[in-house]
């Protein structure tokens, strides 16, 4: 008998899912692995198997956790209700509990604090070697470990890909994670080289000194165009790649003056972020930075050269700029007020492309679509990335989506620094319209 989902507003309201096991087919037998684990812990049965999951439940914890119980069947058809702890970025389980009923007895037992492994699953094997042949191993993981690791890399994506299959079922919006080139890395190796240090742009916050202006002249445009793309309009560069080097500030504070530049004098040229990393001493090259600090440097250094003047090499040398190389300058910059999505239309519209900073959690396994990530697993307040806002549209409604029909999605399109084989060739769709992952708590642009 099919048991039928149920989502009801309450539920949204406490963040509780039910039956998430319904929503996704992709990956759809790792959604067990958490409890195939548990079991064979419970039973020292390295042979039983979870044949379906009759019933889910899941609420969202504070931070990376996920309180979960589910109704099990079992391979001999026993069943057994399960209730854990899961943390979706080390894949560990704590204060877990196994009820089984067997032969009309009941049994029960209580332990904490494992970590998932599935190493010898030949699915998963099977999308390693997929990975493998598809991206071929990480620079990073190769940087890592030396020489390259096979086992422990496939460790690594083996605990990866059930992260990703949970990703998937909690998902709020229509995207959808997947491997990508990055999933041979964990979570923290991950976010140690492609993304800020963490609290780096909290801490300036918290001192930071709003710099505001009132509105510009009004656009020529339609005051309330349903989306805009500054791509179809000349405003936005190739997709660029900041590689193993923690830049991506200096990729958002280049990308918005290529825009603004683009917008304002009718020319699109790519500029460097290398004399950025090499040049700006205020920020810390590949170990981070922040694009209004960027934009205070680049006034006092006289502007950007372009990117064949002085082209991108991911790692820090002694600055080379040749003052008469420079191709744009700035005369100032300003914010766009902490918490209103409706400014940053209006801004995006009259100036171009916006450098912001969001939380990069759930970007690291995306491949397309709206992300919708639950506020509680993508805080606002943890911003660790730099990126660029290049426009936005909705994507249109989709009564048949599981585990419930799925309303319009409002989205930002955001252009990323990791080249154009990630994501939506280079490019993330984020919701748009209630802060999600903090995209409205630092927008900055600059002016000339």
């Amino acid at each position: 008998m099919k048991i039928l989902t149920i989502f009801t507003a309450s539920a949204l309201a406490s963040k509780k899912l039910f039956n998430i096991h319904e929503k996704t087919q992709q990956f759809q037998h790792l959604l067990k692995a958490p409890f195939q684990v548990a079991l064979r812990n419970h039973f020292t049965d390295p042979n039983v198997e979870v044949k379906s999951i009759d019933q889910s439940a899941v609420e969202i914890d504070d931070l990376d956790e996920l309180e979960v119980s589910a109704t099990l069947t079992l391979a001999n058809d026993d069943v057994c209700r399960i209730s854990t702890d899961l943390n979706l970025l080390d894949m560990t389980m704590d204060d877990t509990e196994v009820k089984c009923t067997t032969k009309n007895q009941e049994n029960e037992l209580k332990f904490s604090d494992f970590k998932i492994e599935l190493y010898q699953q030949n699915e998963v094997y099977e999308h390693f070697e997929a990975f493998w042949t598809t991206y071929g191993p990480s620079d990073l993981a190769t940087k890592i470990d030396g020489t390259y690791s096979k086992l422990n890399r496939y460790k690594v994506f083996a605990t990866n890909l059930v992260r990703i299959a949970w990703m998937n079922a909690i998902e709020q919006g229509s995207a959808n994670y997947g491997v990508t080139a990055f999933s041979d890395l964990t979570h923290e190796e991950f976010s140690s080289t492609y993304k800020l240090p963490e609290n780096m742009i909290k801490s300036h916050l918290k001192t930071k000194i709003p710099n505001y202006i009132e509105k510009m002249t009004t656009s020529n445009k339609d005051p309330n165009p349903t989306e805009w793309d500054w791509r179809e309009h000349g405003a936005v560069t190739e997709v660029k790649n900041q590689g193993m080097c923690g830049s991506c500030w200096s990729f958002s504070t280049t990308g918005n003056i290529e825009g603004v530049n683009a917008v304002k004098n009718g020319e699109l040229l790519s500029l460097s972020e290398q004399e950025l990393v090499d040049c700006d001493k205020t920020d810390q090259g590949c170990n981070g930075g922040l694009m209004d600090n960027a934009f205070e440097q680049i006034m006092e250094l006289g502007g950007l050269e372009l990117e064949a003047d002085y082209p991108y090499e991911g790692k820090a040398h002694a600055c080379n700029l040749e003052k008469s190389k420079i191709a744009v300058s700035i005369t100032s910059f300003h914010d766009v007020p902490v918490g209103d999505e409706d400014a940053m239309q209006d801004q995006l519209l009259e100036t171009g492309p916006l450098a912001v900073a969001l939380n990069a959690m759930w970007m690291q396994f995306y491949r397309g679509g709206v992300s919708h990530p639950w506020k509680k697993l993508c805080s606002p307040k943890m911003l660790d990335h730099g990126v660029l806002i290049v426009g936005y549209g909705v994507e249109p409604a989709n009564p048949d989506h599981l585990p419930f029909p799925k309303p319009a999605q409002p989205y930002w399109i955001i252009k990323n620094s990791w080249g154009p084989g990630w994501g939506e060739e280079g490019y993330y769709r984020l919701f748009r319209g209630d802060g999600t992952c903090g995209i409205d708590q630092y927008v900055t642009t600059a002016l000339m």
